[in-house]
């Protein structure tokens, strides 16, 4: 089985647990008869009104599991049969899963069961299907050759180009397109297109911070994409920079970074539920900036332009230095869930806290569907900035014995800064913390670990 396809089917479980999870949190039940259940699914009526909101979290929900099945499915073979076959396949496995997570709602304290978000969820799929069978053969040839490269960089450069598409698919959710000139009119008349930075005032300095630490973030891998696209020459290639005597030129470079940073937000205007702001494409060209400084002190080249060899620099290959790092972004990670560090002191205060917490464990679920499902996305990759230093970090390491060792102690350390990040947040007095959180942020922090560690691993070629 190609490396892809295990990717994908793993992907598709995760998923799919993940939809399982959010419809049925915060899992308090109750009982019911399955006549009474069963009806209320079938009744549209019995929802009552679905808001705009709640029919885009659910379509947005349905498009990541049908992507990743039916890829899962393709990658397998590539008759055109069996095609067909895998998408009617994904369609089906969408609403087997849209069911198991709609039903038993009807179980549930606060949760009504809905045919109306399985309709939703099966139009996400569609359109799931369809995006795979767009771009998703070239996202699978990509993890192929992220997994198994037989050149390092040639990993990493691949790595690298996932994750600028993710912060451009990020852009774009969740996915509704205006296309009517008076809907354009109305986002800018409601304020959600900024054209000058700065120009809206700042009503709390620490939700501002975070939104911008967030788009520096999300800055960084566009910048490092940008610097393997013009500076480091693919292995696959002969280790060849074609058509290119020496390095870009400033203007070239500078082209790149403002146009990667500001794209983001263009991309968001015909977005309808997307706040495109010109504060946030500042931010973010600093981002890219950052990036690719950063993987200019990485890189080192050697030889001539013809014949241009690309490695780790010395500094870069240093274990340590990815550890510090890691230790680095855990602070900012801290920083940015605590400001404005108010922190409840009282005693009687915090064990009201933590019995509230302990009764409702994952009542931190509120807010729309659609809301939910972006802070909860936003929190998982953040903890994956975390576990991808750390697994470069071990992935690097010598030792074969000591790099398993060590991927299992990181494994376990994850859980203890997934969920006391999440308590300090709890003790916050202007946060709201629960396991919900705590368990995004965890599985950011194993999935940027594992996919670092694989990249980074030593190749059965030198490096």
């Amino acid at each position: 089985m190609k490396a892809s396809s295990k990717i994908l089917a793993s992907a598709s479980a995760v998923v799919a647990a993940a939809m399982m999870f959010g419809s049925w949190a915060p899992l308090e039940f109750r009982s019911a008869r399955f006549a009474d259940v069963l009806s209320a699914f079938l009744d549209p009526a019995a929802s009552g009104h679905l808001s705009r909101s709640d029919t885009v979290a659910n379509t947005v929900l349905g498009i990541p599991l049908a992507f990743t099945f039916t890829g899962f499915l393709a990658t397998l073979r590539a008759s055109l049969a069996w095609r067909c076959l895998a998408s009617v396949l994904a369609l089906l496995t969408t609403a087997v899963i849209s069911l198991a997570c709609e039903i038993p709602q009807g179980w549930l304290v606060d949760r009504v069961p809905s045919i109306a978000d399985t309709r939703a969820q099966l139009g996400g799929a569609v359109v799931g299907i369809a995006a795979w069978w767009i771009v998703g053969p070239a996202c699978a040839g990509e993890l192929d050759r992220m997994v198994l490269g037989t050149h390092r960089w040639g990993r990493v450069k691949a790595a690298l180009g996932i994750a600028a598409g993710t912060v451009f698919v990020w852009s774009i959710l969740p996915g509704k397109i205006l296309v009517s000139p008076a809907d354009y009119a109305r986002k800018w008349t409601r304020g959600q297109i900024e054209p000058i930075p700065f120009s809206r005032p700042i009503r709390d300095l620490g939700e501002a911070a975070f939104q911008w630490g967030w788009t520096i973030l999300l800055g960084l891998p566009l910048g490092l994409w940008a610097y393997s696209m013009l500076r480091v020459p693919s292995p696959e290639q002969g280790c060849r920079r074609s058509g290119s005597a020496g390095s870009p030129s400033g203007p070239t470079v500078l082209l790149w970074l403002v146009g990667l940073g500001i794209l983001p937000e263009l991309l968001q205007i015909p977005v309808a539920r997307r706040f495109a702001s010109a504060t946030d494409a500042l931010f973010m060209i600093l981002g890219t900036a950052a990036g690719y400084a950063v993987a200019g002190l990485a890189w080192e080249h050697r030889g001539e332009a013809s014949t241009q060899h690309s490695s780790l620099a010395w500094r870069a290959r240093d274990p340590s230095l990815w550890f510090v790092l890691a230790a680095a972004y855990l602070l900012f990670l801290c920083a940015l869930s605590w400001i404005p560090f108010e922190f409840v002191t009282d005693p009687q205060e915090v064990k009201r806290t933590l019995r509230e917490v302990a009764a409702r464990p994952f009542g931190d679920y509120r807010g729309s569907n659609l809301k939910l499902f972006f802070n909860t996305l936003r929190t998982a990759l953040l903890g994956t900035g975390w576990g991808t230093l750390l697994g470069v970090g071990i992935g690097l390491l010598h030792a074969s014995n000591l790099r398993r060792w060590m991927m299992s102690a990181a494994g376990c350390a994850s859980v203890g800064f997934a969920f006391g990040i999440e308590l300090g947040q709890l003790l916050e007095a202007s946060h709201s913390g629960g396991a919900l959180g705590a368990l995004s942020r965890l599985l950011g922090m194993w999935t940027g670990l594992t996919v670092a560690w694989l990249i980074v691993r030593p190749g059965p070629t030198p490096q």
